[in-house]
């Protein structure tokens, strides 16, 4: 915890104050921007390459999407992806 809030300290003093850290799993710390985690990062990837479900055949956007996580559990850092609809997500 103290680690972080160093980090954290040291991101704001270079000017980075719009980034954030959470623990990212047992053993290491996730850096982002404050707006972006791994649920919109995975929806941008999806759209980039062009695999979202076809939403005239009504499926989900997730739909082509399979996600592999270790923290896909309450207040893990892998929660949020299960969010995407249609996506199949595991821990």
């Amino acid at each position: 915890r103290r680690l972080m809030r160093k980090l954290e300290l040291r991101l704001r003093k270079e000017g980075l104050a719009r980034y954030q850290m959470n623990a990212g799993g047992r053993m290491s710390i996730d850096v982002s921007h404050q707006l972006v985690n791994k649920k919109s990062a995975l929806l941008w990837l999806i759209r980039r390459l062009g695999v979202e479900g076809v939403e005239i055949l009504g499926e989900p956007i997730g739909t082509n999407m399979i996600y592999f996580g270790d923290e896909v559990a309450l207040h893990g850092n892998d929660l949020c992806t299960a969010d995407i609809e249609g996506a199949e997500v595991f821990a």
